[in-house]
């Protein structure tokens, strides 16, 4: 996972989100835990939890657009670097050993990236 863009606003992050599949099964992506933190200082800066589908093909991938509301404000007000960590659930949906629907258990995640910061 990788982070395309992100915008620091008043009260919130809005990410875009790459999710990639180097694998050879069709996954779908179900839920996510996500805590959002500034990147220098690991100060949290919110959290929560998303759930859908987002399918991603086998050596593919795909964009979840993200709006993090924002429970505390970065240390430093020029800090612009955010971190993004937590954990995946995703389900194959392939037939994988006759199976119909196989959910993995959770994959952890950790990426940074440079924020934007909206006026």
């Amino acid at each position: 996972m990788s982070i395309e863009s992100a915008e620091l606003r008043a009260a919130e992050c809005a990410l875009q989100l790459r999710i990639e599949n180097p694998g050879g099964r069709d996954l779908t992506v179900t839920r996510m835990h996500y805590e959002l933190s500034e990147a220098a200082t690991g100060l949290p800066l919110g959290s929560g939890d998303w759930s859908g589908e987002l399918p991603v093909l086998h050596g593919g991938d795909a964009t979840l657009p993200l709006v993090i509301g924002l429970q505390s404000q970065p240390l430093d007000e020029t800090s612009a670097r955010v971190r993004l960590s937590g954990d995946l659930r995703l389900t194959d949906h392939t037939g994988y050993l006759g199976i119909r629907s196989l959910e993995f258990t959770s994959t952890a995640f950790q990426t940074e990236a440079d924020a934007e910061r909206a006026p």
